[in-house]
């Protein structure tokens, strides 16, 4: 007989580690913080995207905390890659927008999700430099800085305000549906990472496009917009 499927989190346990990801954000975005409009080292990884040492240290201090909470669950981290191959993990990208850090834009943010089976099922996200954080959790409200959060109800493209990170990261075959769109709404502004996401869930954005994004990047603001 093979090994019987691992059994889905009880809501007591989804709330433990909904205390702790708001934990380790907190202790992510604080170390990232230190760094933000000093000097670094930035270096180029392999797919061309910067990475500088706090991102590194971020994401260490991130890791060391939900390891010391949760043993058992395995962990993503954008700079470290995968330490474990559990159906649980946590999926963490220390500083979403590096490029925005580098050069010291505030739009830059910190996420930690959890991934159950293959699905997002929590979300925390933080602007440090804004010390604004959303979370948000299966069955769970949205919440920004502990008070609930909601899109819009736009229902009109023509008064939407659409937002993407740049134009030049669609794929040819993209761009002329790309254009239409941006043809079509209120207005449009481009890069912001994260925060896009993060307005779209708070009710401050009607749109948000974007392309070849990676799973880091994404999959733990999947509740937040969910929840909202």
């Amino acid at each position: 007989m093979g090994d019987l499927p691992p059994m889905p989190l009880s809501e007591a346990e989804y709330n433990a580690r909904f205390v702790v990801a708001e934990k380790a954000l907190a202790l992510g975005a604080e170390e990232g913080l230190k760094w933000f409009r000093q000097q670094f080292t930035v270096r180029q990884k392999a797919d061309a995207t910067p990475v500088t040492e706090a991102d590194v240290a971020s994401e260490q201090v991130i890791r060391k905390y939900l390891a010391k909470a949760f043993p058992g669950d395995g962990f993503y981290g954008e700079e470290t890659g995968r330490q474990g191959d559990q159906d649980l993990f946590w999926l963490v990208d220390p500083i979403d927008g590096t490029a925005s850090f580098v050069h010291g834009s505030p739009l830059y943010g910190c996420l930690i999700g959890l991934v159950e089976g293959g699905c997002p099922v929590l979300g925390a996200a933080a602007l440090p430099a804004t010390g604004d954080v959303w979370l948000a959790a299966r069955s769970k409200m949205t919440l920004l800085n502990g008070l609930p959060v909601a899109v819009n109800g736009c229902t009109k493209l023509s008064d939407a305000g659409l937002a993407f990170t740049a134009p030049t990261l669609f794929m040819e075959s993209e761009r002329p549906a790309i254009e239409r769109l941006s043809a079509t709404v209120r207005g449009v502004r481009y890069g912001g990472d994260c925060f896009n996401y993060l307005a779209l869930a708070s009710g401050w954005l009607e749109l948000v496009c974007e392309s070849m994004l990676k799973a880091c990047d994404i999959l733990p603001l999947v509740p937040i917009i969910e929840g909202a």
